[in-house]
């Protein structure tokens, strides 16, 4: 190691083309061999803080490494954070990945076997509130790279202490809005809200923990409407959300997530913020992550001529209020998801009800397949997603409050009505869950009298 770290400064003085077959050389030995200095293909979670250490002074001396070694790893490596999420979109299919998030901890690959085998990177995920990464030469120089890789198609950015860096965020997005190659932007935990405004200032006397009115970013209207990318997904505030449906030239996929807790989320509100793109947008999901969060309203989707896929994923869904307002329904529309996948639609630990589907559930869907069948509608197709983590089992959940069952049963109710239904495939079978309701009603019976 000693040697290694003494040629550092040997290799910083290369000329760009020697410096380039060494990269070159040392990138193709990385695939048989870990670690090198440019990536830890099988690194554990417990040595990162060690590897980032052993090899951070070459990122820190070779000056030149960003513009000579990014674009060249693009073409043989595959460099992807273990705590990065993936792409959102199974259909998205992503040749390659390339995570900048982890410039001062680790560089690590995903799937290299398969990933390897393309020439150039058509995902980039980057960290801008990084020590390293929030410089805004860095930021710039990123962004640089990313316009001059024409197949780069997918950019995610993890906002996730951006609060008190308003001005970065904003010249990262403008020069987001700028590539013209880009097709799918990805925001994560955007927990900050957009104010048009262009003379709005921070409030210093705001308190400095709430971050959904720490700062202040702007959207002038030359940025509105100029970028390339079809295909947004945006976790953050409800102020957030319009300003980056804004964004786009033209918008095809839609993901949206509130991320703030105790909000109301007016279904009226995410229609006008939507009207633009209504000859445009496809795909539609809209998902409330907090457990206090109520979805609420009617959401009319009688303009959005090219709309096919609609996803609800929430929490405190208003049932009644859709049942007797099927407006939703879009002259296009031909798949509905009740998606129920996130962590928070099952109720807090103390409340266990989320174990089974409620008889409301039920009757929304039956509702809406009936109403569609009767008016013509062009739905065709009703999914359910419910994928429990875990099936918490209590003495309060009797042997028939099989979730599935109920799931089953209303699969048959639509199918009956000419509709195609499905739902996700069980965690645990019947059988098994009778025996641990079983079990645990055993247990807690010997705890009582003990």
């Amino acid at each position: 190691m000693a040697q290694a770290t003494a040629l550092i400064p040997d290799i910083v003085v290369l000329p760009d083309e020697i410096l380039l077959q060494v990269l070159q050389l040392v990138g193709l030995k990385a695939r048989c061999w870990c670690p090198s200095p440019f990536c830890h293909f099988r690194c554990s979670h417990d040595h990162r803080a060690f590897e980032s250490k052993r090899f951070f002074p070459l990122l820190l001396v070779c000056k030149r490494f960003l513009r000579i070694a990014l674009p060249l790893l693009y073409e043989t490596l595959v460099f992807d954070s273990s705590q990065s999420p993936g792409p959102f979109s199974p259909r998205h299919e992503l040749c390659r990945r390339l995570d900048v998030s982890a410039w001062t901890e680790m560089w690590a690959t995903d799937h290299p076997d398969t990933l390897l085998k393309v020439k150039t990177a058509t995902c980039l995920s980057f960290t801008p509130n990084n020590p390293v990464n929030s410089r805004p030469e860095c930021a710039k120089l990123l962004l640089d790279v990313l316009g001059n890789n024409p197949m780069t198609q997918y950019l995610q950015i993890s906002f996730l202490e951006v609060a008190n860096k308003p001005e970065l965020a904003h010249n990262i997005l403008r020069q987001v809005c700028r590539l013209k190659h880009l097709k799918v932007l990805d925001m994560v935990d955007v927990n900050i809200p957009w104010y048009p405004d262009q003379n709005s200032v921070h409030d210093q006397t705001q308190d400095p923990t709430d971050i959904t009115s720490l700062c202040r970013l702007r959207v002038t209207d030359d940025e509105m409407g100029t970028a390339s990318f079809r295909r947004l997904r945006v976790t953050g505030t409800p102020d957030s959300l319009g300003h980056f449906a804004s964004l786009p030239r033209t918008l095809e996929h839609f993901i949206m997530n509130v991320d703030v807790e105790d909000v109301r989320l007016h279904l009226p509100d995410v229609r006008q913020m939507l009207l633009p793109h209504r000859a445009t947008l496809e795909t539609l999901e809209i998902g409330v992550l907090g457990e206090h969060q109520v979805i609420e309203g009617r959401l009319d989707l009688g303009d959005f001529t090219a709309l096919k896929q609609l996803t609800l994923a929430t929490p405190r869904l208003n049932y009644s209020g859709f049942t007797k307002a099927f407006v939703m329904l879009g002259p296009s529309l031909e798949t509905f998801v009740w998606d129920a996948r996130h962590s928070s639609f099952y109720s807090s630990y103390e409340d266990y009800k989320w174990t089974s589907i409620d008889d409301e559930v039920e009757t929304w869907l039956t509702s809406l397949a009936h109403h569609a069948v009767r008016y013509a509608a062009p739905l065709r197709n009703i999914h359910i997603k419910y994928e429990p983590e875990r099936v918490w089992i209590t003495k309060d959940i009797s042997p028939t409050s099989y979730p599935w069952a109920k799931l089953e049963m209303i699969q048959q109710k639509i199918v009956a009505m000419g509709l195609n239904c499905s739902y996700s495939p069980p965690k645990i079978t019947e059988q098994e869950f009778r025996e641990k309701i079983v079990s645990e009603m055993a247990y807690a019976l010997r705890s009582a009298e003990q």
